[in-house]
């Protein structure tokens, strides 16, 4: 079979489970009234009787709560579904750093669905009499281990806010959705190709729909909340000689998959930039700096200071070796390995090679200094 992912209620692991989702998502009282326990039995400080009465009884009201929500789960235990993607999405963007958190911001960015085997030619009969099409996929590599019910949102510059008020991708489910425009239909290769996506390379597409008229209210019942609505801040990005005449050098089939020329492709590096990629505690640690993205199959290095950016070096990654596996039609026959993402890690998680490494930045700095010095 191709991939599938369970998308159940807790519950579906037993007992155990639903419990851990609870206290960890619900109810806090509990872990409180717990930690507070333990520390009374290392005789780390002292309660009085009524508040240690107020505490058990606030431990009594925990564990009915826990009763009640996995009462709860077990009510909905027969809506669990099986879900299995529709195909894999082929995209310009290669990692999560440096890919938008909203397709359509990036107009210029490019990338196609390629659907399963089992999938029928037929389905996509009519595709092309549509401009936008919704995207519902999952989110394949978070690495979150537990579900927080709020999260820091980039544009409250790190607040915290309720989780189902934002489009955070460590959700209960990891499902997302995007909408992204209809670029053409490839019936013999069974792929749909779009403009303006925020995928990233690899993801498993779950199901597509049409945008509807009904899809668009009228713009006076339109509210966003401030934080929402107000302009997003963006890097004026510039471009070296270098990194123009490197980019002409490396726009090569063997190199590109998702753009017909290299001034398309700069276009869409440039959008891709002018979001600023950097995380909260990059900006904040690192205001100016070189910093550096996986864009299709090439590198591309930039210098951040103030609110501009400028590209100084674009490179072509090197191609993995042939692997042997599930191909986009999900055959398991020898498939092309794609770009090496460098994703040798070390004890703690951090890349030890390739982009946004120590490693790279020394080597990028002495080689810019060298540029310099010889003009």
């Amino acid at each position: 079979g191709y991939l599938n992912f369970r998308l159940a209620l807790p519950v579906e692991h037993g007992d155990d489970a639903a419990n851990h989702a609870t206290t960890r998502f619900g109810h806090k009282s509990g872990r409180v009234g717990g930690m507070k326990r333990k520390k009374l039995a290392k005789g780390q400080g002292s309660v009085s009787v009524s508040s240690s009465i107020a505490s058990s009884a606030a431990a009594a009201a925990s564990r009915s709560g826990r009763k009640q929500q996995q009462q709860h789960f077990q009510h909905f235990q027969h809506l669990q579904h099986t879900f299995r993607p529709i195909g894999v999405f082929r995209s310009c963007f290669k990692e999560k750093y440096g890919t938008p958190r909203q397709g359509q911001v990036t107009t210029q960015t490019r990338g196609y669905l390629e659907l399963s085997s089992d999938v029928s030619p037929e389905s996509m009969e009519g595709l092309t009499d549509f401009s936008h099409l919704w995207i519902i996929f999952v989110f394949h590599i978070n690495t979150n281990k537990v579900i927080s019910s709020k999260v820091k949102a980039p544009r409250l510059g790190g607040a915290s806010i309720g989780v189902f008020a934002t489009r955070a991708p460590h959700r209960i489910n990891p499902i997302g959705q995007t909408l992204a425009m209809l670029e053409r239909v490839d019936l013999k290769r069974k792929r749909i190709y779009f403009k303006g996506i925020d995928l990233i390379e690899g993801t498993p597409v779950l199901d597509i729909k049409p945008l509807h008229p009904a899809d668009l209210p009228a713009s006076s019942a339109i509210r966003f909340p401030p934080w929402i609505a107000q302009p997003q801040s963006v890097l004026n990005v510039t471009w070296s000689e270098e990194a123009l005449k490197q980019l002409e050098h490396d726009f090569k089939p063997t190199n590109i998959s998702h753009f017909k020329n290299p001034k398309e492709m700069r276009l869409a590096i440039s959008e891709s930039i002018s979001l600023d990629p950097r995380t909260l505690h990059s900006k904040a640690k690192h205001d100016n700096g070189l910093f550096g993205i996986m864009f299709d199959g090439l590198d591309v290095a930039f210098r951040v200071s103030s609110k501009a950016a400028h590209v100084v070096k674009v490179s072509a990654r090197l191609k993995k070796k042939k692997q042997h596996g599930l191909d986009g039609d999900g055959n398991g026959e020898e498939k092309d390995g794609g770009f090496a993402a460098s994703e040798e890690r070390d004890a703690n998680g951090r890349r030890m090679h390739g982009l946004r490494t120590k490693e790279w930045l020394a080597s990028l700095e002495a080689e810019l200094k060298q540029r310099n010095s010889s003009q």
